[in-house]
């Protein structure tokens, strides 16, 4: 599976990759949103995005709908993890396919994954 993290929280970025990669999945990171749209729409193909919200340059929810109202993959799952204390009934039209409040559960996070894209487990 090839994911893309956005988050600008050095500590948080480092967890949730080493977790995946781990797991075997390949990673691809960006510190923030603007950087995580540059990477989205270059020649990788992603298969799940995995956001932070709260960002500087573009947050996550901008950059989110950006994706949703673009011509590369705009179906994608994008799940939002937010410390901000948010709740999808806050986030007007969210553009995002599960949020997740932090600390996430980093046992949960593959099987939320998996629901998302149709995929079996990850182990």
């Amino acid at each position: 599976m090839n994911i893309l993290i956005v988050e600008d929280d050095p500590v948080n970025r480092l967890v949730l990759t080493f977790f995946l990669e781990e797991k075997s999945q390949n990673v691809i990171v960006a510190e923030n949103g603007k950087e995580g749209l540059e990477v989205f729409n270059g020649k990788q193909d992603f298969d799940i995005i995995i956001t932070d919200i709260m960002m500087p340059e573009i947050d996550g929810i901008s950059m989110a709908r950006e994706i949703r109202n673009g011509k590369k993959h705009p179906e994608i799952p994008i799940i939002a993890i937010t410390a901000g204390g948010f709740k999808s009934s806050e986030i007007p039209d969210s553009p995002f396919s599960r949020l997740l409040s932090k600390p996430i559960s980093l046992a949960d996070l593959p099987q939320k994954m998996c629901e998302l894209i149709g995929q079996g487990a990850i182990e």
